[in-house]
């Protein structure tokens, strides 16, 4: 638990962000494998469970 509390604290402060490669839906799944599998990605691939709500401006 302090592993992730100290996590938070960096992000919080600014000293940590995480980087993205890139995002895949779920059905994706299979792309994304394939990127990582490629080893060009530069961060982490997310893999989303759920759908992205619009919101709305």
């Amino acid at each position: 638990m302090e592993d992730i509390e100290a996590l938070r604290d960096m992000a919080a402060a600014g000293d940590y962000v995480a980087v993205i490669d890139h995002e895949y839906r779920f059905d994706q799944i299979v792309e994304a494998h394939r990127r990582v599998d490629s080893k060009r990605k530069r961060g982490n691939v997310v893999v989303s469970m759920v759908p992205k709500l619009a919101i709305a401006a």
